[in-house]
């Protein structure tokens, strides 16, 4: 506890170890389940606590709240009623309160280079720091807290649960339902108000969400989508600096930032944010099955702040990983207060791909997304982790000759996904030459293409490889295995080859590896050579969109003319 003298305190209450939580088993009930009670802890739980004691509520978002009390008491109050909650209502959730040291908010702040102290700003003990004081409480007591693995010792004569291995505490109300531990008890007696929650952010395409969610309809294939935000940390750790400077050219004074100022603007960003990112997806999920037999094939899984977690039939993902990328830009830029805080951190403007020769003054935010392909039986809890590194791997390509842009990765997963991205795509190379392509860049069907990496290129590649023989698709691929030489060798040969159409043997050629810098495109990839053959073929193989999407009328015509696919 620190103690700063002044007369309101912060309360920060946070869950810890998210992922770890929700992703403990592999059943996607439990998964749900336990992101809503995530959701619950901030939305509900802490608000109605904090109305009891008196606190007021800054910011209530899934995982995260943070309130203001005039006394410390008041404060541990709270604190104390959140973790009797979550005791009773999500065992072996972590959850971590503190109170902050007292400050006066009477004070405004300003940056330091602003700060005047003759003038009466006095930067000693603000808001601002009184804030950030409060997030380092919270480190030193996270910390210190033992695990709440410790809370539930495995002995001898223990029932074990199946799905955690911790101790069982009871029967599971699950028509598999069995022996089950008290945290994924309480997941799985979540999951009706977490399909509620999706039927309700997926209202106009509700049926797509099963109603048994350990049930997807798949084609032998189905995948898991992780996307979220770029730079959305930076802006709250700069959050202080940037609300400065919308109150500023709001006011057009040049006073400090008043704690009133703070806390509003901190709200309105964080409701924008969620409300951005919930519409992005039931856009992205809209447009991503239109015109097909999408029932029961999609579940959100975790959808908060920026975050998305989405397990869904194989032929939807790159879909909808591409149209969630492209509506969150939309959304985020049409957010008044978001948009405002997000222009606040950047200077100067680009130029928008999505409108050639026109300069973008829209200030947006972009999203990464990694999607891994896996086989329905594949332990869930390793997919996710996968498709963390995928993502993590997509937000290697940021901008785009200083534009900001969205990116995807994706990995198709025959062999076992214990092992972490770059193990698994290790022997995927042959002389140095990668046989995969992303991250790819997302754009728009209409857009210009930002270089090798534009997802719209690997569209081009599936329409070309859809129509190849498969005796032509395998010696490709063979030729690949080889080394560039050798793949170059074929792609020379298939380019004459006279039982391809015209058409289809002028773009053999496209299938040539070029490098990630071509066409004045600067990424931080530098000279790595793009493939988009493996891909390609893969994506036809297991999640080949419809016809109407994915086929030019050259290729089209092709098809229909007896080439084997």
């Amino acid at each position: 506890m620190v103690s700063g003298g002044g007369t309101q305190h912060w309360v920060l209450i946070e869950t810890g170890a998210n992922q770890a939580y929700i992703f403990d088993t592999n059943r996607l009930r439990h998964a749900a389940g336990a992101s809503q009670l995530v959701r619950e802890l901030g939305v509900t739980w802490v608000p109605a606590a904090a109305t009891s004691r008196g606190a007021r509520v800054v910011l209530a978002i899934s995982g995260k709240a943070l309130l203001l009390v005039d006394d410390l008491a008041t404060g541990r109050a709270v604190i104390g009623d959140v973790s009797d909650l979550a005791l009773q209502k999500a065992p072996g959730l972590e959850v971590t309160g503190v109170v902050g040291p007292g400050f006066d908010p009477a004070l405004a702040w300003l940056p330091p280079e602003h700060a005047d102290p003759a003038a009466g700003f006095d930067r000693s003990f603000t808001h601002v720091e009184a804030l950030a004081s409060t997030y380092d409480v919270l480190d030193l007591a996270r910390a210190a807290r033992p695990s709440a693995h410790l809370r539930d010792p495995l002995l001898p004569w223990f029932e074990v649960c199946r799905d955690s291995g911790l101790p069982a505490a009871g029967n599971e109300d699950h028509a598999d339902g069995q022996q089950a531990a008290a945290p994924v008890l309480a997941k799985a007696r979540q999951r009706h108000q977490a399909r509620d929650r999706m039927l309700e952010l997926l209202a106009d395409v509700a049926h797509v969400v099963p109603a048994n969610l350990d049930e997807l309809r798949h084609d032998g294939w189905i995948a898991v989508i992780h996307a979220d935000g770029n730079g959305v940390g930076q802006v709250f750790t700069d959050f202080p600096r940037r609300a400065w400077q919308v109150t500023q050219e709001t006011d057009g004074t040049s006073g400090g930032l008043g704690l009133e100022q703070h806390a509003e603007l901190l709200r309105a960003f964080a409701y924008e944010l969620d409300l951005a990112t919930e519409t992005a997806l039931g856009i992205a999920v809209r447009q991503a099955t239109a015109d097909q037999d999408a029932h029961d094939t999609i579940l959100p899984v975790v959808v908060g702040g920026d975050d998305v977690t989405i397990a869904c039939n194989a032929r939807f993902a790159l879909g909808l990983a591409r149209e969630f990328g492209l509506a969150f830009e939309e959304q985020t830029a049409a957010q008044p207060n978001l948009a405002a805080i997000i222009a606040a951190g950047q200077t100067g403007s680009s130029t928008d791909v999505n409108a050639p020769g026109r300069t973008s003054t829209r200030p947006r935010l972009t999203a990464a997304a990694g999607i891994a392909y896996i086989k329905p039986h594949h332990p869930f809890s390793s997919a996710y982790a996968l498709a963390e590194d995928l993502t993590a791997s997509a937000k290697r390509i940021k901008q785009i000759d200083g534009y900001e842009v969205s990116a995807l990765d994706l990995h198709v997963a025959f062999e076992s996904t214990l092992a972490d991205l770059a193990d698994l795509r290790q022997h995927r190379a042959v002389d140095g030459l990668a046989r995969h392509g992303g991250p790819y860049v997302i754009t728009a069907e209409d857009s210009p293409s930002v270089g090798p990496r534009d997802i719209a290129e690997l569209d081009r590649t599936m329409r070309t490889v859809s129509v190849l023989s498969s005796s032509m698709a395998h010696d490709l691929r063979e030729g690949l295995a080889m080394g560039l030489a050798e793949y170059s060798r074929r792609l020379r040969r298939a380019a004459q080859s006279l039982d391809l159409p015209k058409s289809i043997r002028l773009r053999i050629p496209h299938l040539q590896p070029c490098a990630a810098g071509d066409d004045d495109q600067q990424d931080d990839t530098g000279d790595e050579q793009v493939v988009r053959l493996l891909d390609a073929l893969l994506l036809d193989a297991i999640a080949r969109p419809s016809p109407a999407a994915s086929q030019a009328p050259e290729e089209a015509n092709a098809a229909g003319s007896g080439v084997s696919a």
